[in-house]
């Protein structure tokens, strides 16, 4: 995994500054206040992942897990207290929820060999996906699980839109041509909904504007 940074962009894609020290990280995701950031950073030394939360204002860190197996994809949720996150713990895949400050933590039942791609505003359900399907899991002791569309190999990068109605991914075109993606949306509600295609030229890690009236995607050229 390379070196990077963390860094702002504007409209353009030009640089606008960075968030904290250089390091590997995957995953960042943004607070639903807007004034933190989520990533999962890589141990040069032991090659593992743990979820650090960085300070967007001061670019101060502090680290949110550390175990000798990796954690990785970080969701928030809604209220910005806590992170949902992924790890191999005990040999297979399960979701975890942990407090930003303290202790407190707690593996999410329902949700083995499963990660979390991201949550509702209300906090009720998450989204998952268990390698064969994407599912909206209940966070209420149920933990009732609803299918909401089968998965294929080629798709990636899910994530919500705020009102929570329509569902954003990227797809790689064919098994040929691993670096060209294409941006799709469709409704999470209606079983069999179409996937409507919404990049021109390719483009991939879909991104909803907070209204939810916009998608912003890593197009040609990584912009």
């Amino acid at each position: 995994m390379p070196v990077t940074r963390l860094r702002w962009v504007d409209r353009s894609g030009d640089h606008l500054g960075f968030v904290g020290e250089p390091g590997s990280f995957i995953d960042p995701a943004v607070s639903p206040d807007g004034r933190q950031v989520a990533a999962a950073r890589r141990d040069s030394a032991t090659g593992t992942t743990d979820i650090v939360v960085y300070d967007l204002k001061t670019g101060a860190s502090s680290a949110v897990t550390n175990h000798p197996d990796s954690e990785d994809r970080p969701v928030w949720l809604p209220d910005g207290t806590s992170v949902l996150f992924a790890t191999n713990r005990h040999g297979s895949s399960a979701v975890y929820s942990r407090a930003i400050k303290g202790e407190a933590e707690s593996r999410v039942d329902g949700a083995d060999n499963a990660a979390p791609l991201d949550c509702w505003r209300d906090g009720k359900r998450f989204l998952v996906s268990n390698g064969f399907s994407i599912l909206a899991l209940s966070l209420d002791n149920s933990r009732m699980a609803t299918p909401v569309f089968e998965r294929v190999n080629n798709q990636g990068h899910f994530r919500l839109s705020p009102d929570g109605r329509w569902i954003a991914y990227d797809v790689n075109r064919s098994a040929n041509e691993s670096s060209v993606y294409d941006v799709y949306v469709r409704e999470t509600a209606r079983a069999g909904s179409i996937p409507t295609k919404i990049s021109e030229n390719g483009g991939m890690e879909p991104r909803w504007g907070p209204d939810g009236r916009e998608l912003f995607y890593v197009a040609g050229g990584r912009r």
